[in-house]
């Protein structure tokens, strides 16, 4: 289910010491599940079920933030999300000397 991804991942930022917010209601429909800023960068991340995908509305709000210099990543599982974070440019210099 994907309320049980979120709540992995938010538990994960958690520990990395991460801001993050679970997205509850927004004034834009499409909205990312999590928003999280990682020494800066801020990132929007859709939860979906593994097999799923974003909806065309879903898929419209990434652009907007690409567009706007965030990021946006659709994830299926708490380990994609991971691997997403530890790869990120911003990732090691800031959370691996903790």
């Amino acid at each position: 289910m994907e309320s049980d991804i979120q709540a992995k991942i938010l538990r994960y930022l958690e520990d990395e010491g991460i801001y993050a917010i679970k997205v509850q209601s927004a004034n834009r429909r499409g909205a990312p599940d999590i928003i999280l800023c990682l020494n800066g960068n801020y990132i929007g991340v859709e939860v979906k079920q593994p097999g799923k995908s974003g909806t065309p509305l879903q898929k419209y709000q990434h652009d907007k933030i690409r567009a706007s210099g965030g990021e946006a990543w659709t994830v299926t599982s708490l380990a994609e999300f991971a691997g997403l974070l530890t790869r990120h440019p911003s990732y090691g210099g800031v959370y691996a000397t903790r």
